[in-house]
């Protein structure tokens, strides 16, 4: 007379496999995104580090409620040159802009656009806009 199996006999090793093969797979998906983590950090430094490279006078910690390409876009510092209101901007995920890009800005309140040159200061305001645009190639 042969016995039946038991039920779950000869599971348990399985099931043990199965387990420790679920742990290494939390402690490869910790230590990657510790790895993650740190290269946001890192990305992050470089960012800012980026965002004020070469400016003897780097943006104060005014912060201005502006536009830029009708875009919510918030600047830092009070007085800042072309290039820095647009790498700001860049940096602040507004898209389709470049440093190269001609700037423009309309005062609130005002109805008259001022183009702002690469090496000239802006005295940022709360609500100004600003307009970045690709320059014309009319040759």
């Amino acid at each position: 007379m042969n016995a039946a199996p038991h039920p779950g006999h000869g599971e348990a090793p399985a099931l043990d496999h199965r387990v420790e093969d679920d742990l290494r797979a939390v402690e490869r998906d910790q230590e990657h995104l510790r790895q993650v983590t740190a290269e946001l950090a890192r990305d992050e430094d470089k960012l800012e580090h980026d965002l004020h490279r070469g400016h003897s006078n780097p943006p104060a910690n005014h912060k201005h409620h502006v536009q830029m390409n009708y875009r919510a876009l918030t600047l830092h510092g009070d007085k800042l040159t072309g290039p820095q209101i647009k790498e700001q901007a860049i940096a602040a995920g507004i898209v389709n802009i470049a440093v190269s890009f001609h700037l423009t800005v309309e005062r609130a309140g005002h109805d008259v656009e001022h183009t702002i040159g690469a090496d000239e200061s802006w005295t940022v305001q709360d609500g100004d806009c600003f307009t970045a645009v690709k320059p014309d190639d009319n040759s």
